[in-house]
């Protein structure tokens, strides 16, 4: 059974990583279903399970001293943190090539969940320490001069660490800016 947007489920298998957070993820995110089966689907049952597979957060102890020097981390909380970037670029990686809006609004919403923050500079001032400029618009209003005319692709922070700027359209009001 062939996929009805033409690949992308073949294309999107091999995003899925083998594990996430220490635990493995099940086959039938990786196996045939996956490859060959409805993407839309597939990705909106991957991120139902990652939402019912998320721990509960420990309770915070209630008379330990607060510890000043940070403790070493452990392999596994190294490879936690591994699965948990790889988890991360994959699902912007697919949020980036879906079509469908509700499904792409889904899995920006889980992403938000898990800490991972969505950044549009619509409208915004353009700040080359913030936003990627790949585009001008010529205006002929100076008002709009260096304001961000739309986002053409949305950038990411993970914590409030930015780990993608938003590629955005300049608005200039000057004819001659960047030729």
């Amino acid at each position: 059974m062939r996929s009805r947007d033409g690949g992308l489920g073949r294309r999107l298998w091999p995003l899925i990583p083998e594990t996430v957070l220490g635990r493995a993820v099940p086959d039938r995110f990786r196996g045939a279903r996956a490859r060959f089966g409805d993407p839309d689907r597939v990705l909106a049952d991957f991120v139902r399970w990652l939402e019912e597979s998320q721990p509960a957060p420990a309770p915070a102890p209630v008379h330990e001293a607060p510890r000043v020097r940070r403790q070493p981390e452990d392999s596994s909380s190294r490879a936690a943190v591994a699965d948990r970037e790889k988890l991360v670029s994959a699902c912007i990686d697919v949020t980036d090539r879906l079509t469908n809006a509700a499904l792409r609004d889904i899995l920006i919403s889980a992403l938000a969940d898990a800490g991972v923050e969505a950044i549009d500079g619509d409208g915004d001032s353009f700040d080359a320490g913030r936003h990627r400029a790949i585009h001008r618009v010529d205006t002929d209003d100076p008002r709009q001069h260096g304001r961000i005319a739309s986002t053409e692709r949305l950038g990411y922070s993970d914590r409030g660490k930015v780990i993608r700027p938003p590629e955005v359209s300049v608005f200039s009001a000057d004819p001659g800016l960047g030729e």
